[in-house]
């Protein structure tokens, strides 16, 4: 029997008055969040299943649950920035108030707005039309502010003062928190600036905060600190062998060094061998637990990419096995893979030790396995201290060649002793001569001089150091070379920015790599060779800086302290920024590239094999002497062709006829 009208609206109208049920924000993404097919591997009905390991995470968040602060410390592939976006949904449809997003950045903060946000309040139909995009005065929409019944959402990046000085916040979400400033516009730390919005529900209890990041370096790292802080949550899963429950550690990955490395996970309890299989059915039946728990003490969450559903446990020893040499990417892989704070080791060796440990070839010769050459400078105001570096597989180096040149530096002279320095000829093992690819030198001091004696030498770069941890090892070259009209020259001089943070942390990590050992000649990679030449002034200044954390303003402060001269590290340094240089690009060398170039520069190819190791080996053992009795000069390696440098002008330059309007035709642009 159907329904009179009537009966219809009176239902409706009953139905419309009822609350609508109260859900936890994982419930509430179960119902009605829908993964956009743009931005999400996974499109389509959220589903928790699938990363059940985020359901107590976002649980946290619910109004029903007493916390005000939730940590998400992280991997890469754990889908932590999603939980974020589910509970930003879940308040503009549920609990609305006014909210804060802050990234690091006012860019990065739109672009995850455009890219990810938006995309996927459109794909769910429930907040379709209930958040709406904010329109500027001149009618343009905007990304950065999401206006819905009851409350907003303001998008703004940690590196703006403005946006973090404005009315009451209830809610609060600090995304990717590890690469927040620590000051910002000068007037001191935006965290504590977005803390402070949240002053004005402190006494209703309403205020929330979801702090997530992927940890950085550990004596600054934000998310490491509040998860100290925190009750430590740490999730459990069972053994699908003996039940037994344990939390996924690297230490218990097993796996061949050689693709393909069949991953396996062997239980800490029987040890037996879990196969990567198992992972969804082990994450359905996990749990977190609390391993600091005690009053005042709010849930804090760290998880690693061993438990991800999104990656695999080989796709995990792969990036290691790319990383482990090399310490600038093993910390990388640390902070993505593992979701660890990385432990700064700033500490250099003894330079009694590093003394201790030279080695019998002579400076100005390439041993065996050197097979780049690059040079640092630094300038000073009465020296230029140099050192020539030779490079082998894995970033392994030699240091062949070094001192300083005395002299003002506002001279010709010492600038001319240098163009001298940068043309030597070193023979290598096989009888050939090789020349330096390519010069580092510092402009910080006396850019003016760097500038014009770099000019025009393709086998120079100037380079300017910037501190802080997040520079890249180089960074984009810009020109310096411009027109009065503020134009960049076609044969303009570049700088190029240098990273010493990470470039030094690299070098000390490498000088405490293994030697040679037991009588062999095998070495880790990366392990940094020292002639016989060198003296104990060099070994001094090589480890005459220290990395140490301190208070500054009331909040971790991390720095390179110099002990005394330190002139040969940063010789060092410059000749490290000088290997990644576009034509070179050494932490990008593969091992095919390795085998490539040892044929070419005439290793034995008998020697020169398939894998990592035995090429490592083959460069460590002694090489007899090429049959030829002088160096073969025919055999140098040609370097690329000098940039063509114009003669000095004449004192007095002849002028050319002056041309009459309509006679003579418009030169070609390549002859202005």
């Amino acid at each position: 029997m159907f329904a009179s009208a009537a009966q219809t609206y009176r239902n409706s109208f009953a139905a419309g008055l009822e609350p609508d049920p109260d859900l936890t924000v994982s419930e509430w993404a179960e119902h009605h969040r829908v993964l956009p097919a743009e931005s999400s591997a996974y499109p389509g009905p959220w589903r928790n299943a699938m990363v059940p390991y985020l359901v107590e995470v976002m649980d946290c968040l619910s109004p029903s649950h007493p916390c005000h602060t939730v940590t998400l410390k992280k991997s890469a592939q754990i889908a932590g920035t999603e939980a974020g976006t589910n509970w930003l949904c879940y308040i503009a449809d549920a609990v609305p108030g006014p909210t804060l997003v802050v990234h690091p950045t006012v860019d990065a903060g739109k672009s995850w707005s455009r890219e990810k946000f938006q995309p996927s309040l459109e794909a769910s139909p429930r907040l379709r039309r209930k958040v709406i995009e904010q329109k500027s005065r001149d009618g343009a929409s905007t990304g950065s502010f999401k206006k819905f019944a009851g409350g907003y959402i303001v998008i703004t990046g940690a590196n703006s003062s403005a946006a973090l000085r404005q009315k009451s916040i209830r809610y609060v979400l600090k995304d990717d928190w590890d690469d927040w400033p620590w000051d910002v516009d000068g007037q001191g730390d935006p965290d504590k600036m977005a803390d402070a919005r949240q002053i004005g529900f402190h006494a209703s209890g309403l205020a929330k905060t979801f702090q997530v990041s992927t940890p950085t370096i550990k004596a600054l790292s934000r998310i490491e600190a509040a998860y100290e802080a925190s009750d430590q949550r740490l999730y459990y899963v069972p053994c699908p062998h003996c039940q037994h429950e344990q939390v996924l550690a690297w230490r218990n990955l097993k796996f061949a060094k050689e693709a393909p490395h069949q991953s396996e996970y062997m239980c800490a309890e029987c040890g037996v061998m879990i196969a990567h299989h198992h992972k969804r059915q082990m994450l359905a039946r996990g749990r977190w637990v609390a391993t600091r728990p005690g009053p005042g003490r709010q849930p804090g969450f760290a998880i690693n990419a061993l438990y991800s559903p999104f990656t695999t446990w080989d796709k995990m020893v792969e990036a290691f096995v790319a990383a482990k040499d090399d310490p600038a990417k093993l910390k990388t892989w640390v902070n993505l893979w593992l979701g660890e704070a990385w432990e700064e080791r700033g500490d250099a060796p003894q330079w009694q030790a590093l003394m201790a440990r030279r080695e019998p070839y002579k400076l100005g010769t390439l041993p065996p396995g050197a097979l780049r050459l690059t040079c640092g400078v630094d300038a000073g105001k009465t020296y230029l201290q140099y050192e020539v570096v030779a490079w082998g597989v894995g970033k392994t180096s030699w240091s062949i060649d070094y001192g300083q040149i005395p002299g003002d530096v506002t001279k010709p002279e010492v600038w001319q002793k240098l163009t001298e320095v940068i043309g030597r000829q070193y023979q290598d093992a096989y009888g050939n001569l090789r020349r330096i690819e390519m010069t580092a030198v510092d402009s910080g001091a006396f850019s003016a001089f760097v500038y014009a004696w770099a000019r025009g030498r393709w086998n120079v770069m100037a380079i300017k150091g910037e501190d802080g941890p997040a520079r890249p090892p180089l960074g984009l070259a810009k020109d310096v070379d411009i027109t009065h009209r503020g134009k960049r020259k076609r044969r303009g001089l570049k700088l190029f920015l240098v990273g010493s943070w990470p470039l030094k942390s690299e070098f000390y990590a490498n000088m405490r790599k293994s030697g040679p050992r037991d009588g062999q000649a095998d070495f880790d990679m990366g392990y940094c060779h020292f002639s016989e030449g060198h003296d104990e002034e060099f070994f001094r200044q090589l480890t005459a800086e220290a990395f140490v954390v301190r208070e500054k303003n009331g909040k971790p402060h991390g720095e390179w302290i110099k002990k005394g001269p330190n002139h040969a590290l940063d010789a060092r340094v410059y000749a490290m920024a000088a290997a990644e240089h576009p034509t070179i690009r050494l932490s990008q060398m593969t091992v095919a590239d390795w085998q490539r170039l040892a044929t070419l520069r005439q290793a034995p190819p008998e020697a020169v094999q398939g894998d990592l190791m035995s090429l490592m080996t083959m460069m460590a053992q002694p090489v007899a002497p090429h049959p030829a009795s002088a160096p073969r000069q025919a055999a140098v390696e040609a370097p690329p062709p000098p940039m063509p440098t114009p003669a000095p002008a004449p004192a007095a330059v002849p002028q050319p006829p002056r041309a009459i309007p309509g006679r003579y035709k418009k030169r070609s642009s390549f002859m202005n």
